[in-house]
């Protein structure tokens, strides 16, 4: 079988195409489906390029021609590479070869299909883009035929079970952390950050959603959030999903809030509702942006008086932490850190405390372990399990308690003291 790729000899002559893959064409260009049989589609790939090798890694269904509408779920991750030192490839001019790959031999995914069944499309399209430095894009119009299937019934496809669609998509379970696994983040300005979604859900659909933030100068009220960029991606035969946010904006000093919104689809009618069936509502993480303290650093405030735990002591499921309240502070953090290598300060026996103070210089640049945003209204806290589980045993631990104001500006913090896990 032969692609008859039409160039313009006299452009291509002239141009200088090295490095370039210029067209790709299918052979053939279209073809009818019967999706009761879902047999494999044979198809060659025809790519016009200068003189090199041109690679494609992944084949791609979409509801439209080209390479920017939205997958439509599975692809086809076969690599293919057409050398123009092969015979495969035939020289049209010095800096222009035209060359054929072998067979692919395409088998539909079921959930392609599905989507396909769900939202009405009768016409989907699979697309690769070549590149050896620049890149160019072609693909196989697929015209499908749903008249010999049931509605709602598919061919199995193998090692992937049929997915029905009348199982309308719904989220169990959403839970958010930042991208080192943290639920709460102090940070530096210009620090980069991102936030991670991971969700449970039963059925089959199309989750349409975006990732939304909201700024320190509407955090301290009724929040006004704004939108960052769209989620759209097919989910079937129930499961979990990752999904992960752009960079979170850290410029401005102060708290932020940030979420994940899920829209009403054809697929999914019922939206945002199914997620105020969670049993926490709609989660939202939230994140400080100050400057931070380090050895030296001058606050306006003396620091932060701590009553228990008393240093050294071992952490156990009752212990409380408990410290004095700062005057004009909005919320307080409690961090605990691990050091590389803990040195032993000198511990004064009869009174269990430093005989000298620990330099915050041995926590700086170093990320806490774990640690909890309070509001300003509570002076004690006992870890919860969950954030006890992060502490490794048998280890002993700085922490802190740091005083932050409304516009997130650290007030003060208290000194560091050393408490030990069984």
């Amino acid at each position: 079988m032969k692609i008859i790729l039409i160039s313009i000899f006299l452009i291509l002559s002239s141009f200088s195409a090295y490095g370039n893959t210029l067209s790709v064409a299918t052979s053939p260009t279209s073809v009818s489906h019967s999706v009761s049989s879902n047999s494999v589609i044979n198809l060659l790939w025809g790519v016009v390029g200068s003189p090199g090798i041109h690679t494609s890694t992944v084949g791609t269904f979409r509801a439209s021609p080209g390479n920017k509408g939205a997958s439509l779920g599975s692809t086809i991750n076969t690599v293919i590479t057409l050398n123009t030192a092969l015979p495969n490839c035939t020289k049209i001019t010095d800096s222009v070869f035209n060359c054929i790959s072998s067979p692919e031999l395409i088998t539909i995914p079921v959930d392609v299909l599905t989507f396909a069944e769900t939202n009405g499309l009768t016409t989907i399209y699979y697309n690769r883009t070549f590149s050896d430095g620049f890149a160019a894009t072609g693909e196989l119009q697929i015209n499908l035929n749903f008249s010999a299937s049931p509605p709602g019934t598919l061919p199995p496809v193998p090692g992937i079970s049929p997915i029905n669609p009348e199982r309308t998509l719904s989220i169990t379970r959403e839970t958010l952390r930042f991208n080192d696994n943290s639920t709460v983040k102090f940070i530096k300005s210009d620090t980069h950050i991102t936030a991670v979604a991971e969700l449970k859900f039963t059925g089959t659909g199309l989750l349409d959603a975006f990732w939304e933030y909201a700024t320190p100068s509407s955090t301290t009220g009724r929040a006004i959030f704004i939108r960052m960029n769209s989620v759209r991606r097919y989910l079937g035969a129930g499961g979990r999903v990752i999904l992960q946010s752009p960079s979170l904006p850290t410029d401005i000093t102060g708290q932020y809030l940030v979420r994940l919104q899920i829209l009403k689809t054809a697929s999914n009618p019922n939206g945002v509702e199914f997620t105020n069936k969670l049993p926490d509502g709609l989660p939202t993480l939230r994140y400080t942006v100050g400057q931070k303290g380090t050895s030296g650093a001058v606050y306006s405030l003396p620091p932060i008086k701590t009553q228990f735990p008393l240093n050294n002591a071992f952490l156990k499921a009752d212990t409380r932490f408990n410290w004095q309240s700062i005057k004009n502070a909005k919320a307080y953090q409690l961090e605990l850190y691990l050091p590389e290598k803990f040195k032993r300060p000198n511990i004064n026996p009869s009174t269990n405390i430093n005989a000298k103070p620990i330099n915050d210089a041995v926590i700086e640049n170093k990320k806490p372990s774990t640690g909890l945003l309070i509001p300003a209204t509570k002076t004690s806290l006992a870890l919860s399990a969950l954030s006890r589980e992060a502490l490794k045993r048998g280890q002993t631990y700085y922490w802190r308690i740091i005083a932050i104001d409304a516009d997130g500006q650290v007030l003060t913090t208290s000194a560091l003291k050393e408490i030990r896990t069984p």
